[in-house]
């Protein structure tokens, strides 16, 4: 059973109750209308992707319990549910994926590369400086924010010095992590079957995007159709 209304209302309850006792109570409808979906969801996501691209996608549901040992804020549970995806054999050497959650209010549906490592991140600005590199990953990141996506900030306020001061795209430059999504309702139109075909189309808006964020270290070819 894909998210339902059940799912959203869980949500806006949780955010109101966010305590053990009320969770245990509650625990049941957590797993008809929330874990058992998002199970669902990424592996049908899974499925749909590694059909039209001919790769391995590796699904993953995230866990709803927070880890509060150093967070100031002690509640014990996330108010809402995300998965993931990213393609077999690539996600250690290239942390680049997709992603979509709901909660109470919304659905994100997103992608990219959330934060690199240092070798990565060295890798990935050598790839900027080379051929056409960011004027083609511009061109994709632009191409997203027409459609509505929200782009992630910039880490650095100063373009790192292994770049010339002219260098034609410091947004790109000054990037530790490079990341796209975008909001939805999460009203009745956006859930049951509709959410499922909504996270996909979406996915499939911004595969050229992870195909290019791929090459960097870890390239695949990009069927017909995306």
């Amino acid at each position: 059973m894909p998210y339902t209304t059940d799912t959203v209302r869980f949500f806006n309850e949780l955010a109101l109750n966010n305590n053990r006792s009320w969770f245990q109570d509650n625990k049941p409808r957590y797993v008809s209308h929330v874990k058992a979906p998002a199970d669902v969801l990424a592996a049908s996501l899974a499925n749909r992707l590694e059909m039209e691209t001919h790769k391995t996608w590796i699904p993953k549901v995230f866990r709803i319990y927070r880890d509060v040992r150093f967070a100031k804020d002690k509640t014990p549970y996330k108010t809402r549910q995300g998965v993931s995806l990213s393609i077999a054999g690539r996600s250690a050497d290239a942390p680049i994926g997709l992603f979509a959650a709901i909660d109470g209010h919304h659905i994100t549906i997103g992608g990219g590369a959330f934060i690199w490592e240092k070798q990565e991140l060295k890798a990935y600005r050598a790839w900027l400086m080379m051929d056409n590199n960011a004027a083609e990953l511009q061109k994709a990141v632009d191409a997203l924010v027409s459609k509505d996506f929200i782009v992630s900030d910039a880490a650095l306020k100063r373009l790192p010095r292994e770049f010339d001061p002219d260098f034609a795209y410091p947004d790109l430059a000054c990037r530790k992590g490079l990341r796209l999504w975008r909001e939805l309702p999460a009203t009745p139109n956006y859930l049951g079957d509709a959410y499922i075909d909504t996270v996909y189309a979406d996915f499939k808006k911004m595969m050229k995007f992870i195909h290019i964020l791929q090459t960097i270290k870890a390239p695949f070819a990009l069927p017909d159709g995306f």
